[in-house]
């Protein structure tokens, strides 16, 4: 039931589409009231009375009521379509935007892109709900009511003989949804456990080249595909095996109405016009049943989705702001009061406490696992804090807009994405100043005349994650994007570890002479950095040493 409201939920804004559903019912019942009488006549008066005019005039009415039919079927249908369609793609933005809002801790485990791969699977599970019958429940539900009264109307007796057919239908049905309930959850975690292979081996293409591991990554992808395919095949069987009972259960009542039939035939009651539209036209009774029937096992069938769905779009949003919004319009102080940052329990960073002011030039240095990404991280607000307190400009970090305070903000990450489009798109990204403005500034530096060696200079298209470029022409294309949005921070994690000697003295003079102004924070190995900052954080065990230098 609860399945039923959520998706009523993103049905009820198409009220208007929903009422001409309804009318469509309500016409459709009455088809399906009138055909069975209308056949009985045919055979009985037209037939076996041999009136030409009444077969003629009746065949023409059945006509226009199946043309009409059928226009009203393929009406219902292409506003079922157009629901669906709507709801898919406003789900699906959904999703996708949520799944970049969410707080960054969720990706330690999972990227976006296996996490949006889970919930577009999800969706389209869940859908398949409204694909299958959901817009026409009401359909179905009229149809069923218009052939029961019909079928009263001609034998009351060997209606509730039909009826009786019902809960051995409905019986069956929960037997089998169970199972297909264990089906679907199966399914939805062999797609989970592919998704994240799948991701796995596309980044590590290199290494399975090099180190000769097709065959082994061959045989896990086998593996992985038997499992889905093999489950599937199961809910397949598991459908054809209870159509395959139920059609038997109603074939077997069919034959028990003949036997019915034929004998109050021969004692002078049933013609067998009416015989034959009877037995004919109780599938208008039956069969909307196992429309239902159906829909009811589909609503079982995307349980563990639903449930899927429902946990990712449950997931924290970072923009949270618990109190009252602040913004502001650049960051002068950082400042860090008995912070710490746990991740399952384990201490990354213990009580630091610093202060870092505008114009401030500082290295964060110390072995591989000391804490210096995570104390970035926590001050670009991708983690938060475990205990103590961070303050912008003497105000809680918490309470500061983060859109806001992110606009303050430029990064060299360690590992730099490009996207797929030109140089220049790619320094400026959403950025709506003159292209040829950001290329005369960018061409007084020494470090981007690598792109008057490109075929197309700043044009060059950049390939999927830069893969036309060498890992130290992505890291300066980064610092293109650091240059172009000119914020009050940057920072730069091994911002120079791809560089040539020559290119590494160029950025050490020239970077911290440009923004003399600005908090530069670098995260470094490279000792020769040292030489250009005032203040030195040393990271060991999650814990800092400072160390001042003279500006």
């Amino acid at each position: 039931m609860k399945i039923i409201i959520k998706i009523w939920k993103w049905y009820k804004q198409y009220v208007k589409e929903m009422c001409i559903v309804f009318l469509i019912s309500v016409l459709l019942m009455l088809s399906s009231m009138m055909t069975p009488l209308l056949t009985r006549s045919l055979i009985d008066e037209g037939l076996y009375g041999k009136n030409w005019h009444i077969i003629l005039s009746i065949i023409v009415f059945l006509i226009i009521i199946e043309l009409t039919v059928s226009c009203l079927t393929y009406l219902q249908e292409k506003i079922s379509t157009k629901i669906k369609s709507n709801i898919e793609y406003f789900l699906n933005n959904t999703a996708f935007l949520h799944s970049l809002k969410i707080k960054y801790q969720y990706y330690k485990d999972y990227s976006l892109i296996k996490m949006l791969n889970d919930v577009l699977y999800d969706i389209d599970e869940i859908l398949s709900i409204s694909e299958d019958g959901f817009v026409t429940v009401f359909i179905t539900v009229f149809k069923m009511i218009g052939g029961g009264v019909a079928l009263f109307y001609m034998n009351w007796k060997l209606s509730i003989l039909v009826v009786m057919i019902i809960p051995i239908k409905f019986f069956l049905n929960s037997q089998f949804k169970k199972s297909t309930y264990q089906c679907s959850l199966e399914l939805k975690k062999n797609n989970e456990n592919y998704n994240f292979w799948f991701e796995d081996v596309t980044k590590g293409d290199i290494d399975i080249r090099l180190y000769n591991l097709k065959d082994i990554i061959l045989g896990e992808y086998k593996k992985l595909n038997r499992n889905n395919i093999f489950t599937f095949r199961k809910k397949k069987l598991l459908y054809k095996s209870y159509n395959c009972i139920v059609d038997c259960v109603e074939k077997i009542s069919v034959y028990l109405i003949y036997v019915i039939a034929s004998y109050d035939m021969l004692n002078g009651g049933m013609s067998v016009g009416e015989i034959i539209s009877f037995v004919g036209f109780s599938s208008y009774l039956l069969s909307p049943v196992d429309v239902l029937l159906h829909f009811i096992m589909l609503i079982k069938d995307v349980e563990p989705s639903m449930e899927s769905y429902e946990r990712f779009m449950n997931y924290e949003l970072e923009d949270v702001v618990r109190d009252e919004v602040i913004e502001i319009d650049e960051i002068r102080k950082i400042k860090f009061k008995n912070v710490s940052f746990r991740i399952e329990g384990t201490n990354v960073l213990d009580d630091l406490n610093f202060e870092i002011n505008r114009g401030d030039k500082v290295a964060f240095i110390g072995d591989n696992g000391s804490g210096k990404t995570s104390c970035v991280n926590l001050i670009t607000r991708l983690y938060e804090k475990s205990s103590g307190k961070i303050f912008i400009n003497d105000i809680e970090i918490e309470k500061i807009d983060i859109r806001k305070y992110r606009k303050s903000i430029s990064a060299v990450c360690q590992h730099v994405y490009l996207f797929n489009k030109t140089i220049i798109e790619n320094i400026t990204l959403d950025s709506k100043s003159d292209f040829n403005d950001k290329i005369i500034f960018l061409e007084n530096c020494n470090l981007f005349k690598f792109v008057h060696r490109l075929p197309d200079g700043w044009e060059t298209q950049v390939g999927s994650s830069g893969n036309k470029l060498s890992g130290g022409e992505k890291q300066k294309i980064a610092l293109g994007r650091v240059l172009n949005r000119n914020t009050s921070v940057i920072i730069l994690d091994e911002p120079t570890s791809a560089y040539d000697k020559e290119s590494v003295e160029d950025f050490n003079k020239w970077l911290f002479k440009e923004f003399s102004d600005k908090i530069v924070i670098i995260v470094t190995h490279d000792k020769r950095v040292l030489d250009f900052v005032n203040k030195i954080f040393e990271f060991k065990n999650g814990k800092i040493t400072i160390y001042n230098k003279l500006k």
